[in-house]
Formats: C-alpha cells, structure tokens, sequence
C-alpha cells in the first residue's frame, strides 16, 4: 500500500470526482493469484486490482492514523524504515462505507504505466486532520521534502467507469405477477438521480443487481 499526496490541502490525488480533488490518496495493490507474482501480473491486462482512498480535512485527529503519523516521524533518511509498535487493523483505517465506488479499467500511475489495472475508486474519503496529513509531506528524498508525489490527471479517453451502489439505498415498489411465482420491483428515483432495478425470484430468493454506468467526470 502506498500513499500520493500534494504541497498542500487542496490537491495531491490522482483521481477526481466532479473535478474535486483531494489533498491524498491511498493505494492498496494486489495481483491475480493466477499471475503467481506482480512481476508476472504485470504483463496481462487484468493481472493489477487498486483500492483507491481520498483523504478530507477535518476537525479531528483519526485515532487509527496517529500510530502511523507517529511512525513517519522516525523515517528520516532515504530508504528507511521503522517498526511499528503497535498492528493496526486496515478496516479501521479506510472509509465507513465500502459499498459505493466507482470501478473502471486503467493504468498504473508510476512509470511504466501499463495499461494492467482494474480500479476501484471508493468514493466516502477518509477525514484526517491537517497536522495527519502535513506528516507526510514532511518525509523526505534525496531531493528534499516529498511534497507533489502524485500523477497529474490523465484523458479518460474511451473508458467506461461503472459505479457501485448497495441494493439498500434505494426504495422499490413492488408489482405482483398474476401468477405470485415471480415480483418485478421498479426503482423509485432519489434525490441524487441514480437508478437501480432488481428482479427476485421468491422461489430462489435471489437479487440480480445492476451495474450502471456512472455519468462522472472521474479521470484516470
């Protein structure tokens, strides 16, 4: 997991959402198993999977980050590292809300930003205050302090980007079929515009949700 940011609170993300940009972004990379390792999953298209976190300001120190803030205060030189005295959970260190995101196919954001990634941008950031934040910029390179260590925003180009809502975010109403075998629920329109429709078997009990396309401005 790695982290971009910026020189100061109002950009340092490599995504944006409604041409809003944040001032950090958290990057959590895996591969597909079947690749056996990144230097492998890095030659097929689908061989990267990035959870992608936005940081906020706000008011309050996040608890679950001060160990890690702390930790940076000891990284003082080039290549350095520190153990930390205490695990942390990662769940506790991402966004509430995990069911809303968007999801599109691009590339790495380093160099030689092949085109091998399926992304997953969550859209709830997680709100850590300014002092959280300024600990970052405050490591350092060769060069000096690290303070723009973000790709600038890049054409979406002819990608789709999907976006992901639970189920339970919307209310459905339903119609019976004169047979009772069978209920179609219609979506009901909510205040952000979005839509959703589902069909359920009774006899199955299953959901079959869809996967809408999301009219953004979210670029890669």
């Amino acid at each position: 997991m790695h982290f971009h940011w910026g020189d100061n609170d109002t950009l340092g993300s490599e995504d944006k959402i409604n041409h809003r940009s944040f001032p950090m972004e958290l990057h959590m990379v895996f591969f597909k198993e079947e690749y056996k390792s990144p230097q492998e999953a890095v030659k097929h298209p689908d061989g990267l999977t990035v959870l992608a976190f936005f940081y906020e300001l706000d008011r309050h120190y996040h608890p679950a980050y001060d160990d890690i803030t702390a930790a940076l205060g000891n990284v003082t030189e080039l290549h350095a590292s520190v153990t930390m005295d205490h695990p942390f959970s990662f769940l506790n260190i991402l966004p509430y809300d995990l069911r809303r995101y968007f999801t599109y196919r691009g590339s790495l954001t380093t160099p030689p930003c092949s085109e091998v990634v399926i992304w997953l941008d969550f859209e709830q950031p997680v709100r850590l205050a300014h002092d959280q934040i300024e600990a970052f910029r405050e490591l350092r390179s060769a060069h000096g302090k690290i303070k723009h260590n973000f790709r600038p925003i890049q054409p979406i180009g002819d990608r789709v980007v999907f976006y992901n809502i639970d189920n339970s975010y919307f209310n459905y109403n339903e119609v019976d079929d004169p047979d009772d075998d069978v209920t179609t629920q219609r979506p009901s329109r909510r205040k952000h515009g979005r839509h959703s429709g589902a069909i359920k078997n009774k006899s199955s009990v299953a959901i079959i949700s869809v996967f809408f396309v999301a009219v953004c401005y979210l670029l890669k």
